[in-house]
């Protein structure tokens, strides 16, 4: 046997350049919420709710099933709630408006909406 060593791997050491992780913050969030107590067949019209200033309603669906704008929440058995879209100047949705709700119910029931808010990102100034 000769001092060759035919067909053995040998192992190298790899190397691998490091990498860099972008970690994404996401923007800082806020809710407003309200509550109303409804008695039996009562309808509330009229209502309006916005996020505070600088901030926008989140674009997720929080209430599937009833018609309310994105990043608005329902919770409330038995009533049906109708709301549509509040905007800013420039049409980010800040919240919601002309909510009317109604109790379908015979006893006294709760709502509660609570309007998820995000920071509006304003972007870098362009010199």
């Amino acid at each position: 046997m000769s001092g060759l060593m035919a067909g053995v791997a040998v192992p190298v050491a790899a190397y691998a350049a490091p990498t860099e992780t972008a970690i994404v913050t996401p923007p800082p969030t806020t809710t407003v919420s309200r509550t109303w107590t409804l008695d039996g067949n009562e309808v509330v019209s009229n209502q309006e709710m916005s996020c505070p200033a600088g901030f926008r309603l989140e674009n997720r669906d929080y209430s599937p099933m009833r018609v309310v704008p994105r990043g608005v929440e329902v919770i409330g058995d038995l009533v049906a709630l109708v709301g549509t879209n509040l905007n800013d100047a420039v049409g980010n949705r800040i919240g919601a408006t002309e909510i009317r709700m109604r109790n379908y119910s015979w006893m006294r029931n709760e709502v509660t909406i609570i309007l998820h808010c995000e920071l509006i990102e304003t972007p870098p100034p362009t010199g």
